[in-house]
């Protein structure tokens, strides 16, 4: 018989309707049998069914049935589903001392499949007594046995946990992996029940991370499952009813065929009697589906009012944040430096900027040095988004205010502004104030001497020269410490001169496009990848530089999300 393994795909799928005559014809099968491990299994698994709709009680019974006076062969899983049950009603005490049981006996019986689930199910426990990292490795020894043994759901609960887990530990990054995972898995085996969980939980991460468009996504991707499981259960109650009917009726038959044995004469009598009944019956049952399909209809009905007014109130939020959004934008961008005073100091450049959100950490600036020099800046503040734009503000005007002070010298600007920041963070209320700061370059040409000077702040300056008919990249050295708070603060920025020739190309840039992931194994592109890149790159126009830049990180990103920002600027001497 293959009632049990039909079973498991109909609960793992949540056609509960469809489980239960499974289980009932199974339980009469093996009673006939008198196969103690057959009931055993399906009472576990009656049990499982009851749980699944949280009909606690009822789970309990059958459960402790087995756990009590059931086949001893199926005594773990009945531990199992007892801890299972507890941990649902939040009697982690119980359900601890259920668990171990079942545990021990999965160990000695070296059954991976109920050692996998007590890891997830202590799992919880433990972040309910609040040892995270405990609850950390036992969600992941649970996801490691569910993948060897290509339990799907077991995976997807699994990774939809360590999600949860990550989100509330304030790591939406590492819960969104989590997620995507469950998600992946659980739409490719019909895990419905998983979809809904790993939906709401990318929906929390992305807004968690203000990612709105991302979030209201799969906010609405986690709606749409909701509605196909509430149609299921009225379905479930409707083949209930339809069930119901057919014993009724096939009792209704029995009755006719002993009377019509017995009593010739009144056979006609007892039937047309029956037929009426049953009639009846068929009346108010029809009657009681209609009104159930309508009292069904009336809360989807109610349902997706709220849904759409929660989506009204999603939509009025993310229109008055966008608009925020986009007026910073122009905030910020009115400190960068502008077109006409690179195209005033520089002949042949391209400046490559790309944030992650509407409003960037990284940003460029420029100045014209009152020693007949050009200042150029290539920046990547702390943060990115919001904060990232609100410190970059306050980085160029650090900058600038440098430049008031008549400091003229790369080393000097970078050393003052560091001094400046330091400053102002302090008023931040925090106890490690002025922490934050930027990464930088910043290059002091002097077109007429053919050199420039430089300091860096962890940012490279790289030097594209061609040679013989072919190219070399020439990486310039910087200071490894950023521009702001850190251990060595009170280390002067070195200087340093370097002499151009002519057709050299000098490339600033912050870290955004050699971290960016993608690719065909999701890798980072990496700043080896970069400098081979730019040397291929080097003789063309500068305009048609950055557009092949463009081409090539969003390419190599494809629909994975973009994890900084990006800023390569190229000056061709």
């Amino acid at each position: 018989m293959y009632i049990i393994p039909k079973v498991k795909y109909f609960t793992i799928e949540g056609r509960y309707s469809d489980a239960l005559p499974a289980l009932f014809e199974g339980l009469k099968h093996f009673e006939e049998g008198k196969d103690s491990v057959g009931i055993s299994k399906v009472d576990i698994n009656i049990g499982l069914i009851h749980y699944y709709q949280k009909n606690y009680d009822e789970a309990i019974k059958y459960f402790n049935q087995v756990y009590t006076t059931g086949d001893a062969s199926r005594r773990g899983d009945a531990s199992l589903g007892l801890g299972r049950v507890y941990v649902d009603q939040n009697n982690y005490a119980e359900a601890k001392k259920y668990l171990l049981d079942a545990n021990e006996i999965g160990i000695k019986n070296n059954d991976n499949y109920i050692i996998s689930d007590c890891m997830l199910l202590l799992g919880k426990v433990d972040v309910f007594y609040g040892d995270k990292e405990e609850a950390e490795k036992k969600f992941q020894r649970a996801l490691e046995i569910g993948k060897e043994l290509e339990n799907y759901q077991g995976i997807c609960i699994c990774a939809n946990q360590l999600g949860l887990l990550r989100l509330n530990n304030g790591q939406p990054k590492e819960a969104i992996d989590y997620f995507r995972e469950a998600y992946s898995v659980s739409v490719d085996k019909g895990i419905k029940e998983e979809t809904k969980l790993s939906c709401l939980g990318l929906s929390n991460a992305f807004n968690f991370s203000h990612s709105y468009d991302s979030a209201y996504h799969y906010l609405k991707l986690n709606n749409k499952v909701n509605e196909e499981l509430m149609s299921e259960e009225a379905s479930k109650k409707l083949a209930e009813l339809e069930a119901s009917l057919t014993a009724q009726k096939k009792e209704a038959e029995r009755e006719a065929e002993r009377k019509m044995e017995a009593f010739n004469k009144k056979v006609t009598l007892y039937s047309s009697i029956g037929v009426v009944l049953v009639m009846i019956v068929i009346s108010l049952i029809m009657y009681n589906r209609y009104k159930m399909k309508q009292k069904a209809n009336l809360k989807l009905e109610a349902f997706n009012n709220e849904i759409s007014h929660q989506r009204d109130i999603i939509e009025e939020k993310h229109k008055e944040i966008t608009d925020s959004i986009n007026y910073a934008e122009r905030i910020q961008r009115s400190f960068l430096a502008t077109k006409e005073l690179l195209d005033a100091n520089l002949k042949d450049y391209f400046v490559f900027f790309q944030p992650k959100d509407v409003v960037s950490g990284d940003f460029y600036w420029a100045s014209e040095l009152s020693n007949g020099n050009f200042a150029l800046v290539t920046a990547d503040s702390t943060g990115h988004g919001v904060p990232g734009a609100i410190m970059s503000i306050l980085n160029i005007s650090s900058l600038e205010n440098a430049v008031e002070n008549e400091k003229l010298q790369p080393g000097e600007i970078l050393n003052h502004t560091r001094s400046t920041i330091i400053k102002r963070l302090k008023k931040d209320g925090s106890p490690e104030g002025g922490k934050d700061g930027m990464d930088a370059s910043l290059i002091c040409f002097d077109f007429k001497g053919n050199k420039f000077q430089y300091a860096a702040a962890n940012n490279p300056v790289w030097v594209v020269r061609a040679s013989a008919g072919s190219a070399e990249i020439i990486e310039l050295p910087c200071d490894k410490m950023p521009v702001g708070k850190h251990d060595k603060d009170f280390v002067p920025f070195t200087q340093h001169n370097f002499e151009t020739q002519k057709g050299d190309v000098v490339y600033a840039l912050t870290d955004g496009m050699p971290d960016q992931f993608g690719g065909p194994k999701g890798k980072k592109f990496m700043y080896k990848k970069l400098k081979e890149m730019l040397i291929e790159i080097s003789k063309d126009p500068m305009e048609t530089q950055k557009q092949k830049l463009r081409d090539a990180i969003n390419d190599w990103k494809g629909d994975l999300e973009q994890v900084d920002d990006i800023c390569i600027i190229g000056v061709r001497i």
